[in-house]
């Protein structure tokens, strides 16, 4: 098994690319299933630095642990969803 892979967010970054993968659902409701694991994946192995959180503010950033098929699904439906959105 591949070793997984370390890409890191900044703070809104992957809210953002969430939202546009959310869209692919709409546009190919047959990629829902798919979409939603890779949902339950990202929350299960995403860590969030600095932990503990300090008491004044928020995360600065999210380390996402991703094996070769979550990372490849991750950005080929992110794009999927930005190309859409271009028309």
């Amino acid at each position: 098994m591949a070793a997984p892979m370390i890409e890191q967010f900044p703070k809104g970054k992957l809210n953002n690319c969430w939202h546009y993968i959310e869209l692919c659902k709409f546009v190919h409701p047959e990629l829902t299933e798919t979409i939603d694991r890779l949902r339950d994946t990202l929350i299960r192995y995403t860590l969030v630095k600095p932990w503990p959180l300090p008491p004044d503010g928020g995360p600065e950033c999210f380390l996402v642990r991703f094996l070769t098929k979550e990372q490849n699904d991750f950005f080929f439906y992110y794009g999927l969803a930005t190309a859409s959105k271009r028309g």
